[in-house]
């Protein structure tokens, strides 16, 4: 476990599991935290050689909870793990989804504020998506438009996985590129 990684607190949105408050490596539940790749625990700086990594060799349908490739468990060990697609679905069909401008005061992103059947709530920001192939050349696309978060499920296509992406008025679940940089938010059991 990663000593740099802040800990969440646990919310009951009324669903299958516990959402963490914040996202992976954020301070407040209001900032991005980290990106990653898909599959990748190191922090996101590039798309540049990750397909060449090996990664794709006898990797499961889902590495939501399994260390060696979910970056969520590996910062910050059990229970915390990558959600799964059905569990991202169940949260954009189950909950109320309010679009939430930067104030620069409570609200430094743009984002959702989701709103749980019990009341409870959490937000998303909008953390946009690492792209680019060269380091010098990289950065985040979108960032404060698009909110970009990794589920632990592959793609039939075994170079995509999915991901939970939202701008206003517009929520769903997408296939992207595994190299892309996206954000994590953790869920745990209840």
């Amino acid at each position: 476990m990663n000593e740099k990684i802040i800990s969440f607190q646990a919310v009951d949105l009324g669903l299958s599991v516990l959402w963490a408050d914040r996202n992976l490596g954020a301070s407040l539940p209001s900032v991005d935290g980290y990106h990653y790749r898909w599959g990748d625990l190191s922090l996101w700086k590039n798309e540049n050689f990750y397909y060449q990594k090996g990664v794709f060799d006898n990797i499961s349908n889902n590495i939501g909870g399994n260390p060696n490739f979910d970056a969520a468990r590996y910062e910050c060990g059990e229970p915390w793990r990558l959600p799964s697609l059905s569990e991202i679905n169940e949260l954009i069909h189950c909950c109320t989804w309010i679009w939430q401008e930067a104030d620069d005061v409570n609200f430094v992103l743009s984002g959702y504020k989701v709103f749980g059947m019990n009341g409870n709530h959490i937000f998303f920001p909008a953390s946009g998506q690492g792209e680019g192939l060269m380091e010098d050349e990289s950065y985040i696309e979108d960032f404060d438009i698009y909110g970009c978060y990794w589920s632990g499920n592959l793609c039939e296509d075994k170079y995509m996985a999915y991901e939970l992406r939202f701008r206003k008025d517009a929520i769903s679940v997408y296939p992207q590129w595994r190299s892309r940089g996206n954000c994590i938010r953790p869920v745990c059991i209840k």
